[in-house]
């Protein structure tokens, strides 16, 4: 069961990264020049955790706007403490973003939109103490969530210093009710990068 689980959110992931990969390959032949690219952290944002490195480009060369793509790794951990007895709780995550976005404005300053979807694996590891009684308990889990942001971002001409600000719904795709409102949040990341053509 937990197989055919990971498969079905494996499947979407894997076509997706397929689908990035033959875009710039057809646009190559129209366009000269070299494609406008990023590498930046980000802080949540499509990530859906506390900070991933990213690498982002344009898909047609020779511009700093237009349809682009993203992809990411990034993690995470959480430590919490029992109320009553002795004992924590580590949550671990380990996500990866792939995004396709837009940026409208060929100046320093342009607005961005996009479309995520992002893979996370959760794992949490506990223990609990109280008198005589002893637990310990190791979970995984996946899941795959997606986020829409719209925000700003602010870009050189050429290369140099990138910032991005962006918020947006984030919601859980393995969720029984997609618009659920518990499944659903408000959401937002900031990134910090350099641009290079």
């Amino acid at each position: 069961m937990k197989r055919k689980l990971i498969d079905q959110m494996l499947y979407p992931i894997l076509i997706g990264i397929l689908v990035l990969i033959t875009l710039p390959a057809r646009s190559q032949e129209q366009s000269e020049g070299t494609r406008s690219k990023n590498v930046f952290v980000e802080f949540l944002g499509s990530g859906a955790t506390i900070i991933t490195a990213n690498f982002d480009m344009r898909f047609h060369k020779g511009r700093n706007d237009g349809l682009g793509m993203r992809l990411g790794l990034g993690g995470g951990s959480v430590n919490n403490d029992y109320l009553i007895g002795e004992g924590s709780v580590k949550t671990k995550l380990f996500t990866v973003p792939l995004e396709v976005n837009y940026i409208l404005g060929k100046r320093r300053f342009a607005w961005e939109v996009g479309c995520a979807i992002t893979y996370v694996s959760i794992s949490e590891d506990s223990t609990l103490d109280i008198l005589d009684y002893h637990s310990e308990n190791f979970e995984t889990g996946n899941v795959i969530v997606s986020y829409i942001p719209i925000g700003f971002r602010f870009k050189p001409d050429k290369n140099g210093f990138m910032l991005k600000l962006n918020v947006g719904p984030l919601w859980n795709f393995s969720a029984p009710n997609l618009f659920a409102e518990e499944e659903m949040v408000f959401w937002g990341g900031l990134a910090i990068g350099y641009s290079f053509y």
